[in-house]
């Protein structure tokens, strides 16, 4: 990657003056401060607002499906969302067998992991990830 900083996140990956890399040092502070967050998690009400936050994100984004949430059945205890079949990420045979481009799927998650640290502040891992 040293070398090759081009593209939309060029000037986030610069040494600063103590030979150490900002993005780096940002994606870290981020991840650090999601563990605390994680177990605020546990009240679905804000699970859910976190999804809702997400979606207005990355809402014009084709290529990704966020669950709506259906605030009337939901509570600090049960979670409803709207059903989103789909194939898991590590499903590898599964994605070749439907077609996936997996690299464009690799460069997509990428993208929209940095954009989440660094474009809007804010990291949504959501539930699913923690089971």
């Amino acid at each position: 990657m040293a070398g090759s900083h081009t593209g939309r996140y060029a000037g986030l990956y610069a040494p600063d003056p103590r030979g150490r890399h900002v993005l780096c040092e940002r994606m870290n502070k981020q991840v650090s401060e999601g563990r605390s967050e994680r177990m605020q998690e546990i009240d679905y009400t804000l699970e859910g607002e976190s999804a809702d936050r997400f979606r207005k994100n990355f809402g014009n984004d084709d290529w990704l499906k966020v669950p709506r949430i259906y605030w009337e059945r939901t509570t600090q205890e049960i979670l409803t969302m709207e059903y989103c079949p789909g194939v898991k990420i590590n499903r590898i045979a599964e994605l070749d067998k439907l077609g996936v481009d997996r690299k464009r799927l690799a460069k997509l998650a990428v993208e929209s992991y940095l954009q989440q640290i660094l474009t809007y502040g804010f990291f949504h891992a959501g539930m699913a990830l923690l089971q």
